[in-house]
Order: C-alpha cells, then structure tokens, then sequence
C-alpha cells in the first residue's frame, strides 16, 4: 500500500528515509484518535499542489511507492482446515 484516502486527503506512505522530503515539504503526519487515544500510521498528506499536477503527483507518489517497497513483507497467514 502506498496511499490512502482518509478524512477528505490523500496521504503517501513514508519512512525514515522520506521523512526529511516530507518534513521539508510541511507535508503533516497521519494521525487519527481511537478508544480516547491518538495514534499515527506513517502516511504524510500528499502536497499542495499535487490534486492538479500529474509531474508533481507522479512525483510525490512515487515516493509513496518506494517507501512501500522498502517495508518489511508481510507474510500470508495458514488457513485452518
């Protein structure tokens, strides 16, 4: 997953190594309250600019992309007979 839509944005998936790109970008971190408590997930709000500019979205996506591709992988659950 390298994106997602949630409260009305588009939010790219980050990392230690994006985190500065974003951060110069002024681009918030994801953050949502559950159970009276607020939690985070490593998604950044993609860009101003990015809902109109295919280079800029393509740019910015695709460092949604890499820093999915740097995650560890998930390995599949057995299915119980």
């Amino acid at each position: 997953v390298f994106a997602i839509v949630a409260m009305d944005a588009l939010w790219f998936k980050a990392d230690k190594a994006s985190d500065a790109t974003w951060d110069a970008a002024g681009c918030e971190k994801f953050t949502y309250e559950m159970n009276g408590k607020t939690g985070s997930m490593n998604y950044r709000r993609a860009a101003d600019g990015v809902h109109d500019d295919a280079e800029e979205l393509r740019r910015w996506g695709g460092l949604g992309v890499e820093a999915g591709l740097r995650g560890p992988v998930k390995k599949k659950r057995e299915k119980k007979p």
